[in-house]
């Protein structure tokens, strides 16, 4: 501009230097025109610098992301700090400590200079945790409930209460408490507090309606029994009791730690009503009605007596196979006498036996008077004596002794004679005579056995 209006001359040795004094006015007006000059250019230069810059405008959490695009070889700063760029692509993650707007200058910068700069700004709104709640009902029939859920923190550590108490949280924001409720409605205020003092609050209503207790396992047992005393098991379940009581027919049943329980009840003929009653602590009551009829059946007997025997004296013997009643209290008689019958259900007699058939009547009777009588025939058939004679031995004086035993299934005592002399016979049947004779070799030893019902067995024998 200096040459265009003459204001420098150059000299024959290169240099150049003014020729004339320029005024204020056309000085301020050259400044002018460089500067604007210079300004328009650089403009043009920067402007041909690339930079993409993305990132969110709004903002829920304390950390985001600036991502953006270079030439490749450019130097990328975001608020005068340098960023990685990689291939031409840059991504920085930026933690914002406070809520509000922030700031970012995203510069880029050429190898030979030339930078270009965008101004971005991002407004950082801390929410409110938001409480999600799993499972919760509004109706409960049990006293202990799980409150359960998770807490949105937002990555801002927050804190739980409930009713002030201050719960656990887990790092992924669950939480899990057990609850005691009481009786009718409930109201539960949980309120959260993050480190920012940005609180929600959330109010839930349950109502604890608790329920009556079961019973389980009584309605399984038969409508018709023929045993007088019957055990009844079942359970007694609840929700919210660990003790109900239970009664049966007016009557305090022992429940244990399991809740189960067993009662003996004594039936009468025909039906008999069993109520169960159980109730727990919350007046909460259940009742079952069982009708159970006994039809008692005739007592059976197995007897234990021979078609036949050849013992005057026999053991009678039966059993009650089919006791309704304790043994206590039945009867039994063995042709017209009362017996005892023991724990087993067995009794029996000592019957004296004729000769021949014999008759034996058993009966049996409960308290109830049913009765059952059964005639068992036994024929007692009379057999001689079983009559021996031992080795016929020599005595020091020349006497010979004769011995023996004898034996009768109808005769304890059946008399023994040897050669017609009657002879002494122990307990066990065994007896002993003296013989004294001048000619043995000619002597027959006759031993006779007879017993009361004339039975009798011979025996003869020489001495050898």
């Amino acid at each position: 501009m200096a040459i265009e209006y003459n204001l420098i001359t150059t000299n024959t040795d290169g240099d150049f230097r003014g020729t004339s004094y320029v005024d204020k006015e056309t000085a301020i007006n050259l400044v002018y025109r460089s500067l604007k000059s210079s300004y328009t250019q650089n403009y043009i230069d920067n402007s041909k610098v690339e930079l993409e810059v993305k990132m969110d405008k709004e903002v829920y959490e304390n950390l985001f992301e600036i991502t953006g695009s270079v030439d490749e070889g450019t130097r990328v700063y975001i608020n005068d700090d340098p960023v990685d760029v990689y291939g031409g692509s840059f991504e920085e993650t930026v933690l914002l400590n406070e809520e509000g707007i922030h700031e970012f200058r995203i510069k880029a910068v050429t190898s030979n200079g030339r930078s270009r700069t965008e101004t971005r700004y991002v407004d950082y709104m801390i929410e409110n945790a938001n409480i999600e709640f799993y499972r919760f009902k509004s109706v409960s029939d049990e006293q202990t409930i799980f409150l359960q859920g998770k807490v949105e923190t937002n990555g801002v550590p927050t804190r739980l209460y409930i009713d002030d108490y201050k719960m656990q949280i887990g790092s992924d924001g669950t939480f899990l408490l057990p609850y005691q409720l009481d009786i009718g409605d409930n109201v539960l205020n949980f309120v959260t507090e993050n480190d920012y003092g940005k609180t929600t609050s959330v109010r839930k209503y349950i109502r604890f309606e608790p329920a009556a207790p079961d019973l389980v396992g009584v309605a399984e047992y038969p409508e018709v029994v023929t045993s007088k005393t019957i055990e009844i098991r079942g359970e007694v379940r609840d929700l919210n009791d660990d003790d109900p009581v239970l009664v049966v027919n007016d009557d305090i049943i022992a429940v244990d730690s399991n809740g189960e329980f067993a009662v003996k009840v004594r039936l009468v003929p025909g039906k008999n009503r069993i109520l169960f009653e159980v109730k727990n602590k919350y007046n909460q009551s259940s009742e079952y009605e069982k009708i159970i009829a006994f039809e008692p059946e005739e007592p059976e007997m197995e007897l234990y007596v021979a078609e036949q025997t050849s013992k005057a004296r026999i053991t009678a013997k039966a059993r009650i196979t089919n006791m309704a009643y304790s043994p206590a209290l039945m009867k039994a008689r063995i042709n017209n006498e009362y017996v005892e019958v023991d724990s087993s259900g067995y009794f029996e007699a000592q019957v004296s036996l004729e000769e021949g058939s014999n008759t034996i009547l058993f009966e049996a009777e409960d308290p109830d008077g049913l009765k059952t009588s059964i005639e068992k025939t036994i024929v007692f058939r009379i057999g001689s004596p079983k009559l021996s004679i031992d080795d016929i031995k020599e005595t020091s004086s020349g006497a010979f002794i004769v011995s023996g035993h004898v034996y009768d299934e109808s005769d304890r005592s059946p008399v023994v004679t040897v050669n017609g002399e009657s002879v002494r016979v122990d307990y066990l049947g065994n007896w002993k005579y003296l013989l004294e004779t001048d000619a043995p070799e000619n002597e027959v030893i006759v031993v006779r056995a007879v017993n009361a019902f004339g039975k009798e067995a011979i025996v003869e024998s020489k001495i050898k």
